[in-house]
């Protein structure tokens, strides 16, 4: 058991769950990159105005290469993003069975034109910071709404996976967060019971997912300053004591 130090409070728990875009990784250099790879594959399949239909709905503006942290594109979990890209080819005329099995083909390529073109870099901190929390004898591990095996390849690409015990992806259970499942089972792989547990995330359904789990939360981030009863600026402040 360790205690995670937030101003003059102390936490004790056993384990760390992490999210991973906006709190492990940079999430706006990563949804960027996604952007352009899907927004280059769909027009080369489908054509401009399937490509512009698609960009409108996942919240992108290719014109200046901004992506809305709050729109389809960085929120929400990949089976319903892909349902997004189906309704802009259905928007073109495709009948929906087809949009619906090309826009997961093009998302699978626009993967791969990816995995050619981008790096995932962690935050600033991040690996130092994960080296003080094992050292403390603490588990740490990532319950996240990507699927698992990019979670996991963007963890190895900022030089991250090794320090990681466990991940739970959005593609192992029922429910994306804001429902409580990826966390329950990050619990459940690591042997350690919620009350032990601590979730740290930057989104308001992290928390959400947080209270509904029964872990304890730490926002981190603008995002969610004032929403949760602990909050840091970064992962990289965390502060831990071990308790033996």
């Amino acid at each position: 058991m360790a205690d995670i130090i937030i101003g003059e409070k102390r936490i004790p728990c056993n384990l760390i769950i992490f999210d991973l875009d906006g709190t492990l990784i940079d999430a706006e250099a990563r949804f960027r990159a996604l952007a352009e790879a899907r927004m280059r594959v769909m027009s080369q399949r489908f054509g401009g105005e399937a490509a512009s239909l698609w960009a409108r709905l996942s919240g992108v503006d290719p014109a200046i290469g901004h992506v809305d942290m709050d729109g389809p594109l960085a929120k929400a979990p990949r089976r319903e993003d892909i349902i997004v890209a189906a309704v802009a080819l259905y928007l073109t005329g495709i009948g929906w069975g087809d949009a619906r099995r090309l826009a997961e083909e093009a998302y699978i390529e626009a993967d791969r034109l990816m995995a050619s073109r981008y790096r995932a870099e962690a935050l600033p901190g991040i690996p130092e910071t994960l080296e003080r929390l094992r050292e403390a004898g603490l588990r740490l591990a990532v319950a996240t709404n990507e699927v698992r095996a990019r979670a996991s390849k963007a963890l190895e690409e900022a030089g991250l996976l090794s320090l990681i015990d466990v991940i739970v992806g959005v593609d192992e259970v029922e429910n994306p967060k804001p429902a409580p499942d990826v966390i329950i089972l990050a619990c459940r792989r690591c042997v350690t019971p919620p009350s032990e547990a601590i979730y740290i995330g930057d989104q308001p359904e992290d928390l959400m997912a947080a209270e509904k789990a029964g872990v304890k939360a730490i926002g981190v981030g603008s995002r969610v300053k004032g929403m949760a009863e602990n909050h840091i600026d970064s992962v990289g402040d965390l502060r831990v004591e071990d308790q033996t």
